[in-house]
């Protein structure tokens, strides 16, 4: 889970402090990821409600 921490500006300086990456790089990066996490609770939810069916995609999800 992406926690809302990881979108300061300090926190990001903190793990780029650690690595030679682009801050603009690592910034997308970790809005990329909240993303992918956003979709795939809502994909999750609408199998759950029975709205989705997924055949291959349900075991990734789970």
């Amino acid at each position: 889970m992406v926690k809302a921490v990881c979108f300061t500006r300090e926190h990001i300086e903190k793990i780029r402090s650690g690595f030679t990456v682009d801050y603009s790089i690592l910034e997308r990066s970790i809005f990329a990821l909240a993303l992918l996490e956003a979709l795939a609770n809502t994909i999750r939810r609408l199998v759950d409600m029975g709205i989705l069916i997924l055949s291959s995609w349900n075991l990734l999800l789970s």
